[in-house]
């Protein structure tokens, strides 16, 4: 295996256990971030920086309501 593909398997190794703590990831930004739709309904958008959340919503409703109405 090359170094290169260590890397690119390592890193699909890390977003693996954010899909498993958090749910499922259906999306990403153009800065890296990752938008996680959660066990429970929450919808979490997750820096790539601390892999901590950076905005919440209760519901995949309310996020879709804000990414399309711009707000």
């Amino acid at each position: 295996m090359t170094e290169t593909q260590e890397y690119i398997a390592n890193i699909e190794k890390e977003e693996l256990q954010i899909d498993k703590y958090l749910g499922m990831v259906f999306a990403k930004c153009a800065d890296g971030d990752m938008v996680v739709n959660g066990k429970d309904g929450s919808v979490k958008r997750i820096s790539h920086e601390t892999m901590e959340p950076c905005e919440n919503w209760d519901t995949i409703a309310q996020f879709f309501y804000e990414v399309l109405t711009d707000e």
